[in-house]
């Protein structure tokens, strides 16, 4: 591989995981109303609204291969399809941190799976640099007064942690799908219309399964800021597609996977919400910054 290809790669995965906090930012504030069907809805739309169009102008029906679109749709069925439903029914049963905790270990997965499935052959910087952005990450989103007594409180919690850990196999899973189909379809909008109809899908599966006030619902100040994190969503989207294309799963993965500090940092900036400086945070901020050094320093 090409020094600068990987370079860039690096430079795309950054971007993405500072674009990705942007959107994080915003979809927290519109979900006060909107449901996870809706905010999931919403974003597929969107993309499949932005990207179709260029790709009908811009790919011609030769540069098109079927299998490449097969796998591009698999990987919105993988994620945000089912990820994203299987981690909304985690949080329900033991809380948001507990199961976004769980689902931060995603880069390790997607490393294993990419060895394993693309016979990538990351260095041991890459591994180590992974395992400190995953613990980093996990100390970041982890909050023991965050843990929810609902319907885990009533029975046993192991089949919620069991969808976490499905949910971050599928992320995983995710990641190598879109390293396989840009190796296949060039065309990244192509692509990326096709993972937003993958994850429609299974929005449409989902729906009949959930209670009346689960599904469509949110008010139209939320329904904006949706529509305003999907603007954010979807370029970062294309640039993680752009990394992947020029650089392998083992080094995209964990570098995107650094988005809760950006999001950390950005809330601080733009809004100053951020949690009371502690050894906790600063020893969480410290280890995910190391890891990045490390990944990006790796030479795979």
């Amino acid at each position: 591989m090409a020094m600068d290809d990987l370079i860039a790669a690096q430079l795309f995965s950054l971007l993405a995981a500072v674009v990705f906090a942007i959107s994080n930012i915003t979809m927290n504030y519109g979900l006060r109303t909107a449901t996870p069907w809706t905010s999931t809805l919403v974003l597929a739309l969107f993309t499949l609204g932005v990207f179709g169009p260029i790709a009908w102008a811009t790919t011609s029906f030769g540069e098109i291969r079927v299998a490449g679109l097969w796998i591009f749709l698999l990987g919105g069925v993988a994620s945000p399809g089912l990820a994203r439903t299987l981690l909304t029914m985690s949080v329900r049963g033991i809380g948001l941190s507990r199961s976004v905790t769980i689902t931060n270990a995603a880069p390790l997965f997607s490393v294993f799976i990419a060895v394993a499935a693309l016979g990538e052959r990351p260095t041991a910087l890459v591994y180590l640099g992974t395992l400190l952005v995953v613990g980093g990450v996990s100390m970041l989103s982890y909050k023991p007064g965050a843990a929810a007594r609902g319907e885990a409180g009533r029975k046993s919690a192991w089949p919620y942690f069991l969808m976490s850990v499905l949910s971050c196999v599928l992320l995983g899973v995710a990641f190598s799908l879109r390293k396989a189909g840009v190796s296949i379809l060039p065309s990244l909008s192509l692509g990326l219309s096709a993972t937003a109809v993958g994850a429609l899908i299974v929005l449409g599966l989902w729906c009949p399964f959930l209670p009346p006030e689960e599904r469509l619902r949110v008010s139209r100040r939320d329904f904006r800021r949706l529509i305003s994190s999907a603007l954010f969503t979807s370029p970062a989207q294309l640039s993680m597609l752009a990394a992947v294309q020029r650089g392998p799963v083992a080094t995209v993965a964990p570098l995107i996977s650094t988005t809760p500090l950006f999001t950390l940092a950005l809330s601080w900036v733009l809004f100053r919400e951020a949690e009371r400086i502690n050894l906790r945070l600063a020893a969480a901020v410290a280890l995910v910054c190391a890891g990045a050094a490390l990944v990006t320093m790796a030479r795979t």
